[in-house]
């Protein structure tokens, strides 16, 4: 299992080629750590800690729809999750 240890965050923007306008998007860089075990020249069992970055980018429109379900996530039911 996967376990998050940070979020960070990147701005991007985009041109509208109809608009001329710049869009902001927000990348968002969610940091996991997962252990595991590896064996040395002593032939000892070692563990060790393996970091993923796993990248999503979201308009800045959607964020708050984002952070909106992750708050509910909190407070939901075994019973009603998908």
């Amino acid at each position: 299992m996967h376990n998050l240890i940070e979020i960070r965050t990147n701005i991007l923007y985009t041109k509208d080629e109809e608009t001329r306008d710049y869009k902001k998007f927000f990348e968002l860089v969610l940091l996991t750590a997962q252990s595991g075990y590896q064996m040395n020249n002593q032939s000892q069992v070692v563990r060790e800690h393996k970091i993923k970055e796993n990248r999503i980018v979201v308009s800045e429109s959607n964020l708050d729809a984002v952070i909106s379900n992750l708050q509910q996530l909190k407070d939901v039911e075994e019973k009603d999750l998908k």
